[in-house]
């Protein structure tokens, strides 16, 4: 899920611009 895809952000945001795509999916698992 969403929160899955946060904790996987915040673990490579030191890695590459992949976090980008992982924060977009955990804004978009948070929307309505």
């Amino acid at each position: 899920g969403g929160r899955q895809w946060c904790k996987v952000g915040r673990r490579w945001s030191d890695v590459k611009s992949t976090v980008f795509q992982a924060a977009t999916l955990c804004l978009r698992s948070m929307l309505p």
